[in-house]
């Protein structure tokens, strides 16, 4: 089991050198609606597995990060908004290593389709030991939510 950890990293480490810029829509455009129209979010996490818990991970290390971001900008967060920002993190736990997917999305309603579609997102891939990868993800959120901070005030201008 020891020699598939490197082998898993070595299959991660393209997905972590990805440009997740290309997946964000309305990105650098200050009349991008998607973003400029947005007021409230709701905010909303996947659930964790397991394999999340034996990397010591808690849905708090979803949210906390993200919610304190939010809590500094005019962008207010309330249950009730249609729209939601959702954030997930889908982990694999190895023997003493932890591999996380991490998104973070926007999700707007349709009137057109009927339905919450992406209009933003990033993805990020993060690989460590067990030991504080908590707060490997937690730093890997509130990053992201800055992100989507700045492109939401840039679109708002």
């Amino acid at each position: 089991m020891a020699g598939t950890v490197p082998f898993v990293a070595i299959l991660l480490l393209p997905l972590t050198l990805w440009n997740a810029d290309s997946s964000a829509q309305g990105r650098r455009s200050k009349f991008s609606i998607e973003l400029s129209t947005l007021n409230s979010v709701n905010l909303e996490t996947g659930k964790l597995d397991t394999q999340a818990q034996r990397c010591g991970l808690a849905v708090s290390d979803l949210q906390t990060p993200a919610r304190a971001v939010l809590s500094t900008s005019r962008l207010s967060e309330r249950q009730s908004a249609p729209d939601s920002l959702f954030i997930n993190a889908s982990v694999v736990a190895i023997d003493e290593m932890c591999v996380a997917a991490i998104d973070v999305e926007l999700f707007r309603w349709s009137t057109e389709f009927r339905t919450s579609v992406s209009v933003w997102a990033h993805k990020a891939v993060l690989a460590g030991g067990k030991d504080g990868f908590n707060s490997q993800v937690r730093e890997r959120i509130e990053a992201m939510t800055k992100e989507f901070l700045g492109d939401w005030l840039k679109a708002r201008q």
